[in-house]
């Protein structure tokens, strides 16, 4: 971490509690349930790593918003899994953090490639730990004024042997003899180098990892990264640190042009079985920019589809469901007779090459095989172990949200809810909070029985109107008595 985040995260330690802090967009993010601090827009989840990291989680990483491995890593692993989200972007904003655990969540995230793109931006810092983890990313892109670099360890330790003098007290430490090494004394010149060592594979494990996570060797990152030192915005491209300068809503914008527009897809009608399912995969044995597809459609899809573009031959035309087919007679798709109609014009074919596309029609009347060349294409079978495959990756994602939201005394409710399978991690949430009230309404129920079963003893009576001037004479007169008592007091002397 840099010296001056270490002041800046004592400074907020003892301030007023910040705000969520998110990534500058001109449209605010939706919370992404199941997560900690994840936010979704337009598939896009954005996984925030804002502010000082440390390794576990706890009450004051909560209040203030600071990330913890742990809590990164959870949140990372339900985004590669949820079927909702389609790229992660990592929104840094750090001065660095904790070197405890940080491997282990850079191994994790690094892990994730090539399930889901990853890109990582950088506003305002990204050093230490910090650019240790967007290293991890297929992308860093960082804005023009950001920070970056800071990479290596550090270790800070503060003599305070005479201010604990000053106060009366003096430390005794004793170490076993057989381990004497336990005792590093760092005001001397051989306990700083026991842990300069120490520090140095510390600073070996990080320069190794983002050397591998970047692409590049060990060599290059300690003559270019800055050896310790930082740059600024497009400072860092050269030497590699980054790989571009864009703003969150830039990076954002591509990865919808991406993500939407960048892949082939194919639009089919809605009466498909698998009308809603996207062509991506390619058919082996095809020329570059080649696809073909198998589609089976059922019932009246069948008919409609069973048309060869490419005929020149007479076409027979059925009126009953619409049907076009090579042959005359009863009709594939109905069963129905069927007359000739004019044929479709063929395309103009000089080279002597097959059509471009061509469309059989199954002798079954229950089904029709469509079969596309130079579209996007996938078979049925893979189309269903891809569905089958989505279908367990949203049933993982649904079971880790529940188990996030987990709490003492409410494991009754979280296991009704994964035993329901229509029970989504909001659903879940809205069931605990309910629980919750129940319980508080059910604990308040119990105190107002105990108080009317043990009720106060009555208050004293209040004095009668009779009563009142005999009191008040009594205290007139033991006035009277103080006063004469002090009066001769005062004449004695």
């Amino acid at each position: 971490m840099t010296e001056d985040g270490l002041r800046r995260m004592l400074l907020r330690a003892t301030g007023p509690r910040p705000k969520k802090r998110q990534a500058i967009s001109r449209v605010a993010p939706n919370h992404l349930s199941g997560t900690r601090d994840a936010t979704i827009r337009d598939g896009i989840a954005t996984l925030p790593i804002v502010g000082p990291s440390f390794r576990y989680d706890d009450w004051l990483l909560e209040y203030y918003g600071w990330p913890s491995y742990e809590s990164l890593a959870r949140d990372f692993a339900f985004l590669l899994t949820s079927p909702e989200v389609r790229a992660i972007v990592l929104s840094i904003n750090s001065p660095g953090g904790e070197v405890d655990g940080l491997h282990e969540l850079s191994r994790l995230i690094f892990a994730g490639r090539g399930q889901k793109p990853i890109h990582a931006h950088i506003s305002g810092e990204g050093c230490s730990a910090a650019y240790y983890l967007a290293s991890t990313a297929d992308r860093i892109v960082a804005t023009a004024d950001s920070i970056v670099g800071c990479l290596g360890t550090r270790f800070t330790a503060y003599d305070d042997t005479e201010f604990l003098r000053q106060l009366g007290f003096e430390r005794i430490e004793i170490v076993s003899t057989q381990t004497p090494k336990k005792d590093v004394d760092l005001t001397t010149a051989e306990g700083q180098a026991a842990v300069q060592v120490v520090c140095d594979r510390l600073a070996d494990v990080f320069l190794n990892d983002v050397a591998h996570y970047r692409g590049v060797t060990r060599e290059i990152v300690l003559a270019d990264y800055g050896q310790g030192g930082v740059f600024v915005g497009e400072a860092a491209l050269k030497p590699g640190l980054i790989d571009g300068i864009m703003t969150s809503e830039e990076l954002h914008a591509e990865l919808v042009a991406l993500l939407g527009g960048g892949q082939a897809s194919a639009t089919r009608s809605a009466a498909s079985p698998i009308a809603d399912v996207p062509l991506t995969a390619e058919a082996p044995g095809l020329e570059a920019g080649e696809a073909a597809t198998e589609i089976v459609l059922e019932g009246a899809a069948a008919a409609a589809a069973a048309t060869d573009v490419t005929a020149s031959a007479p076409v027979y035309f059925c009126a009953g469901c619409g049907n076009r087919q090579k042959e005359s007679g009863a009709c594939a798709g109905c069963g129905a007779e069927t007359s000739e109609a004019a044929p479709e014009p063929a395309a103009a074919n000089t080279d002597g090459a097959e059509p471009a596309t061509a469309i059989e029609v199954d002798p079954e009347p229950a089904a029709a095989v469509v079969t596309m060349v130079g579209a996007s294409v996938v078979d049925v079978a893979a189309e269903q172990d891809r569905l089958r495959l989505e279908a367990v990756n949203a049933e993982r994602a649904r079971l880790l949200g529940i188990d996030a939201l987990a709490r003492p005394g409410y494991a009754d409710v979280i296991a009704a809810c994964k035993a329901d399978p229509t029970c989504t991690p909001a659903m879940a949430a809205l069931k605990l909070a309910q629980a919750k009230a129940s319980k508080y309404r059910t604990h308040l129920d119990a105190l107002v029985a105990d108080v009317h079963a043990d009720p106060a003893p009555p208050a004293a009576a209040a004095p009668t109107l009779a009563e009142v001037p005999s009191a008040a004479s009594g205290l007139l007169a033991t006035y009277h008595r103080m006063a004469q008592e002090r009066a001769a007091a005062r004449r004695s002397r």
